[in-house]
């Protein structure tokens, strides 16, 4: 009887799969191997869960632990496509560790702050073929 294949194994079937479609899946690709690795090295085998996921996820990474969305984000696609080779394996939800992406908030100047740039705008010299003007176009 032959031993289940490892998760390093199904990662790169996975992704010879989904390179033969036209993927070229750079970045995503070492997340998977390094997600692989994880597993292989705690002894998972079988189907994917959600608790070898969010373990995975929020281990410590190069990175720490701010983006555990975005590391779970990368993996989803691989998780469903175990389900549907294997039916036993589960997909996380998107959201289950927060947003896989943080945003900066953005400024909105208030209508003193824009004034403000405009006058010392218009203060500028001319340093170089652009006139005060054109700082104040802007």
């Amino acid at each position: 009887m032959t031993s289940p294949p490892t998760m390093l194994d199904l990662v790169e079937s996975y992704l010879l799969d989904r390179r033969s479609l036209g993927f070229a899946l750079r970045i995503d690709a070492g997340q998977l191997r390094s997600f692989a690795r994880f597993a292989d090295g705690v002894g998972h085998r079988g189907p994917l869960t959600i608790d070898l996921s969010t373990r995975w996820a929020t281990s410590a990474s190069r990175r720490g632990r701010r983006f555990p969305g975005r590391r779970l984000e990368v993996l989803r696609p691989f998780a469903r496509y175990r389900a549907v080779v294997d039916t036993a394996s589960a997909v996380p939800s998107r959201w289950l560790l927060g947003p896989p992406r943080r945003r900066p908030l953005h400024h909105i100047y208030t209508e003193e702050q824009v004034a403000s740039l405009l006058a010392e705008a218009q203060k500028l010299r001319r340093t170089c073929s652009l006139r005060p003007t054109t700082y104040v176009t802007l």
